[in-house]
């Protein structure tokens, strides 16, 4: 069972998702789709550095 042997998750599988304060605090409308882009790439990248 080799499979068993591995692990399923790198080291950062439990790492916490953050937001760097000056991108967060540089928008004033947190509606608009920009920031909402910006949030979208910052969990695919999060999401991505996860997976072995």
């Amino acid at each position: 069972m080799n499979f068993l042997n591995k692990t399923r998750f790198s080291p950062n599988a439990n790492a916490v998702f953050q937001m760097a304060a000056k991108d967060f605090e540089s928008y004033e409308d947190l509606s608009v789709q920009s920031f909402i882009d910006k949030l979208v790439n910052y969990i695919s990248v999060f999401q991505t550095d996860q997976l072995p």
